[in-house]
This record gives C-alpha cells, sequence and structure tokens, in this order.
C-alpha cells in the first residue's frame, strides 16, 4: 500500500472528481451530528476556490437555524475572521492564488472547525430548552 492510500485510510482525507475543474475534498471533519463538512475546490485559470456549495448554511436551518437571525451572524463572523465569504448563493468560499491554495486551505477547514465549535457548544443548550443560545 502506497503512503497515499494509507493516508487516505488513516486521516479520512480523499478527492472526487466532479468535472475537469471542481473537485469533492472528503475529509474526517464532521457536525456535532455527525454530518460531513462540505469542501469543494474549483480551478479558476490561476485562482482556486475553496467552497461549501451552500451546505453549512443548509445544516444549520435544518437545526432551526434561520438566516438574519443573530445565530447566523455569528456564524458568518466565524467564517469572515478566517477570510471566507458568504456569498449571495448562500456559499462559503475563499478564493486565493494558486500560489497561496495552502493558505486558502487552511483557512477554510479553520473557519469550519470554528463552526464545529461554535454548534458543540450550542447544541446541549438547543436541545435542553428547544432554542439556539448565543
Amino acid at each position: 500500500m502506497t503512503i497515499s492510500n494509507e493516508l487516505k485510510q488513516w486521516l479520512g482525507v480523499s478527492c472526487q472528481p466532479l468535472s475537469d475543474c471542481v473537485a469533492m475534498i472528503v475529509t474526517a471533519l464532521t457536525f456535532e451530528d455527525g454530518e460531513s463538512i462540505p469542501l469543494f475546490a474549483e480551478s479558476m485559470g490561476s485562482q482556486i476556490r475553496f467552497f461549501d456549495d451552500g451546505g453549512v448554511l443548509f445544516h444549520f436551518l435544518g437545526k432551526g437555524l434561520f438566516l438574519g437571525d443573530k445565530h447566523n451572524n455569528l456564524i458568518q463572523s466565524i467564517a469572515e475572521h478566517h477570510g471566507l465569504l458568504l456569498n449571495p448563493d448562500g456559499e462559503f468560499e475563499i478564493v486565493a492564488s494558486k500560489e497561496t491554495a495552502s493558505v486558502a486551505f487552511s483557512r477554510y477547514l479553520s473557519a469550519m472547525i470554528g463552526m464545529m465549535e461554535w454548534e458543540r457548544d450550542h447544541s446541549h443548550a438547543a436541545s435542553n430548552n428547544g432554542a439556539w443560545m448565543a
């Protein structure tokens, strides 16, 4: 077995091409309920875009978190703190030159980990009283 295959097995990271310029990156990162953190990469000429295809907002909407409320603003501020933007399509994304792709990738992961931590810290309070707590 090659180190690439072993790393995939040990770390749970793999890449699945969806087209010539878009790939889904599968990681071991999950939300509190075990749902995978969405991660896609798109090659755009000399740039690369890492994005969630709307999966993060969809996940939180499924948990009863509505757009425009204070919790959405907290999630958006976590993303912005790490350099991600919430685009008009409801996708969290970061765009960078291919030379700085590793920095953008780590910022994306940091933002997702921040959102995972926020959910973990607040899901217990939400399940106890039926509402998300700030």
